[in-house]
């Protein structure tokens, strides 16, 4: 069984029967034939039922189901066979079997066609593939024959490992300093429970505690009933049935999902807001940002994929497919989408791709305001206009289930309006907007926006709706042109969402501002020149010395004002830290629970024992991640980034300065233009 895929079960109900996994393993026999020993290989075969032709067969199943081999919506059963039999084997065997079988019943439907009141459903079984076998083997007998890429792959993570432990130890010893200090885990896991270390804004950090939150229920619950425990679900209570009903179709929204395009853009704007000045360089922080936070987003895949199938009775095949793909953070385009590996990484790609966009955006707004704030008003604009336009031109539903609780639909909809980058570069490309507006305090000035934020009924009013406006849609699709309705609902929908999150973050605006501002903000756009003219005679070098103490020092207060000591601060500190480790390797922890062959068929009793298992599973290689990957890698980005401001500040400060002295030696230009023209 693959468990990197989104797993899509057999006739949206599915099966599962793999056997005693451990026992067939364990078998050991003399063949009494070769006299050689055997052992026992498990096996997982699926197979496919196909609609027969016999003419008492009307559905395939009462549900009138649609089988896809592309979705791979398929039966898989483990086989215990001796090791000798290969896949063709298997392949001859079950082949007989299948014919046997289907002969069998239809044999029994014409017997019995006089006593039948109403017609049944007869199918046939199509054996597609063997998806893996395994027999007994050790560790090194893995390692040595695994593949090249899975080599390197196993030799990747061991580096990792190896520098943690070794700046660990020096850091132990003699305590480190440069470089090796960011991987001591010492020090990860004193910043890990100690937030002095780290300055956070508490706005954000619940933002992103919200954010995380949904995204780990979301997944701890759809894959449960889209894997093992789906089909006893949908049998008890008639679910398939409904899947047209309107309740079903009108019932979901995607604005909650905007939540994680919303916050990963609002918290990389405000992060480059507060180290760029006007002389940053755009190219430093492109290259130094885009690497390390590349670093930790692969470095899951690694595990999952090449890394697990070496160590467990599972494969990854899809993470071995799509790798390449996901090291170059082009997974969202890779089709079919059923081989995506680790599906949740797809969000990451549409941002790694919209960053440069957003870094280049910030910049521009520090150099020329009112250029940056028309192109970025486009960018928003023309990504709406997309969207309603690529759905009039594909026919797209603009939720989930607003067509049919069913595989095919919802493929169409994450294909063709969840995946694609273009779809998602107006929600992306909003909160530079957002901040600007923000850090220059229009919502305090700006008379749309004053009633905007003091209209405290308004966030009810945006989420009513928001919930009610997928009901419409299922109401109008049957009387109105669907794609010209898709072209109008696309783009209002949008921006009631974006009129939602406008609000949250607007409401919010004093908080942020206060945290996020540039140093030298002020005295960039603001040109305050008392501090030129009270101290005019101190020195150049000494003023810009000044300002960038001054800089670190509010740096300092600041960091401790905002994070203090005390149990509630400390807590929030150690909830966001660990959420957003889990965020990064949740899907690797759910997807090893459910595909491990040791379980079969899971009960619908078992889903919250299984998902506290898988929330289990979770923080606990959530932590580590911290301390060998996030932690080390956050490290280096603050350091980075402290050194980038301390420049900026540097060299802003100068120029500053020097435009303060143009601006006082205007009047003595002007007396002196005054004596030489004779007064």
């Amino acid at each position: 069984m693959d468990i990197a895929k989104f797993i899509i079960d057999s006739t949206e109900t599915g099966f599962y029967d793999f056997g005693n996994y451990d026992r067939c393993l364990g078998l050991q026999w003399i063949n009494d034939e070769t006299k050689e020993s055997e052992f026992g290989q498990h096996c997982t075969i699926s197979i496919l039922p196909k609609i027969s032709e016999s003419e008492y067969s009307t559905n395939m199943f009462t549900r009138n189901k649609i089988v896809s081999h592309h979705l791979e919506a398929v039966f898989k059963i483990g086989l215990c066979i001796p090791s000798s039999c290969s896949q063709d084997d298997i392949q001859t065997i079950f082949s007989k079997v299948f014919t046997r079988l289907s002969l069998f019943a239809t044999e029994w439907v014409l017997s019995k066609a006089s006593e039948l009141t109403a017609p049944i459903d007869v199918y046939d079984w199509q054996y597609v593939k063997t998806d893996q076998c395994k027999i007994k083997t050790t560790l090194v007998e893995n390692i040595m024959n695994a593949k090249g890429y899975q080599k390197i792959s196993l030799a990747f993570l061991t580096t990792i490992v190896v520098i943690n432990l070794y700046a660990t130890w020096l850091d132990w010893s003699v305590k480190s300093s440069g470089w090796t200090r960011h991987f001591s885990l010492i020090r990860n896991y004193n910043g890990f429970i100690n937030p002095v270390s780290t300055s956070r804004m508490t706005f954000l950090t619940k933002f992103q505690l919200v954010v995380h939150s949904s995204t780990l229920a979301v997944h701890l619950l759809v894959w449960f009933y889209c894997c093992k425990g789906w089909g006893l679900i949908a049998n008890a209570n008639n679910i398939m049935k409904k899947r047209n009903n309107f309740a079903v179709r009108g019932s979901v929204g995607d604005w909650i999902t905007a939540m994680l395009f919303v916050y990963g853009s609002i918290a990389r704007t405000m992060e480059y807001w507060k180290i760029t000045g006007p002389s940053t360089s755009v190219i430093s922080i492109t290259l130094i940002s885009l690497p390390l936070v590349a670093f930790t987003f692969i470095t899951p895949v690694f595990f999952d994929g090449p890394i697990m199938s070496i160590f467990s009775d599972y494969t990854a095949e899809a993470c071995l497919r799509s790798f390449g793909a996901n090291l170059l953070f082009i997974q969202n385009s890779y089709r079919p989408i059923i081989d995506i590996c680790l599906s949740h990484t797809w969000s990451v790609a549409v941002e790694f791709q919209i960053l440069p966009v957003i870094i280049l955006l910030v910049h521009l707004y520090k150099r020329s305001p009112k250029l940056a704030v028309i192109i970025n008003s486009l960018i928003v604009i023309a990504g709406l206009l997309y969207t309603g336009v690529s759905a009039f031109i594909k026919d797209s539903h603009p939720h989930t289930f607003s067509r049919s609780l069913a595989v095919s639909p919802f493929v169409h909809w994450f294909e063709n309006v969840y995946l694609p980058t273009p779809m998602n570069v107006w929600i992306y490309t909003l909160p530079p907007l957002w901040t600007y507006l923000i850090m220059n305090k229009y919502e305090k000035s700006n008379p749309i926006l004053m009633k905007f934020t003091s209209c405290n009924k308004l966030l009810a009013a945006l989420l009513l709706i928001l919930q009610i406006l997928p009901m419409i849609w299922v109401l109008l699709e049957s009387h109105v042109y669907p794609p010209f309705l898709n072209f109008i609902y696309f783009i209002f929908y949008r921006l009631c969402t974006a009129a939602l999150f406008s609000f949250v973050f607007m409401c919010n605006s004093d908080s942020l501002r206060e945290f996020f501002t540039h140093p030298l903000d002020k005295e960039i756009f603001n040109e305050n020149n008392n501090c030129i003219n009270n101290n005019f005679e101190s020195s150049s070098e000494k003023k810009i010395g000044q300002v960038v103490q001054t800089d670190e020092d509010n740096a300092v207060t600041q960091s401790s004002k905002k994070i203090s000591s005390g149990l509630k601060n400390r807590l929030l500190h150690i909830c966001s830290t660990l959420w957003r480790s889990a965020y990064y390797v949740h899907i690797c922890m759910i997807t090893l629970r459910y595909s491990i062959q040791r379980w079969s068929l899971n009960s619908a009793k078992a889903h919250i024992s299984i998902a506290i298992e898988c929330l289990a599973l979770t923080f606990f290689a959530a932590f580590f991640f911290h301390l060998f990957v996030v932690g080390p890698v956050t490290s280096l980005i603050s350091t980075i980034k402290q050194r980038i401001r301390k420049e900026s500040s540097y060299y802003d400060s100068k120029v500053a300065f020097l435009r303060s002295l143009k601006e006082v030696a205007k009047p003595v230009d002007s007396i002196r233009g005054l004596c030489y023209q004779g007064y």
